[in-house]
């Protein structure tokens, strides 16, 4: 091949590179979770079950003043969501990102208790629940966890082990660190599709 056709290839290669299209990242989807409306159970939202049970104190997965967190039987819910019209039934979703909801009738009234540990764990204004790029789902964890690299082990993920610390928000696209396990040092990138607030 002589200089002027790998001349002519390299420029031919050089266009082609930079009319090709580079796919821009996808904004990260915000999500409320609204499960009532002025009238009751807002539409779109299913009753998967109703129960009996308490709500003992505001929620340590999120510090939205209509959170809380409430048990029946074994079962913990938090959060669960309190509407205006309904004071004494609370919407506790079933999983994160679902429509369904536990119905769960508090059995005392919601009395705007906080929790200790509510104060010390709780994320201030952060997400609850997220989904990830690759379609799995995480939520914040209210129970003890691990600390990698000085940051809490936060978030639960269903196949991709821990979010670590909380989401990167300084782009449209946001993303977090994360780990396999708790013995699992190296940190990874993982992009997040969607935040439930």
């Amino acid at each position: 091949m002589n200089a002027k056709t790998l001349t002519a290839l390299c420029v031919a290669l050089l266009l082609c590179a930079v009319s090709t299209p580079v796919q821009a990242s996808v904004p990260t989807k915000i999500v409320i979770f609204a499960p009532w409306s002025s009238s009751g159970l807002r539409a779109g939202f299913s009753v998967a079950s109703r129960a009996k049970g308490t709500c003992w104190s505001h929620s340590i997965a999120t510090n939205r003043a209509d959170a809380w967190r409430c048990m029946t039987g074994n079962d913990i819910y938090d959060p669960c969501f309190a509407g205006s019209p309904q004071k004494s039934v609370v919407a506790c979703p079933e999983e994160p990102f679902s429509r369904n909801v536990v119905l769960l009738h508090d059995t005392k009234a919601l009395d705007g208790r906080p929790s200790w540990l509510g104060h010390s764990v709780q994320p201030k204004g952060e997400p609850w629940a997220l989904r990830l790029i690759n379609g799995d789902t995480c939520v914040f964890e209210t129970g003890a966890t691990d600390v990698i690299g000085g940051k809490r082990m936060n978030y639960a993920c269903v196949k991709s082990g821990w979010i670590v610390g909380f989401v990167n928000r300084s782009t449209k696209s946001w993303d977090a660190e994360s780990v396999s396990s708790p013995s699992d040092k190296q940190l990874k990138k993982l992009g997040i599709a969607s935040a439930l607030f």
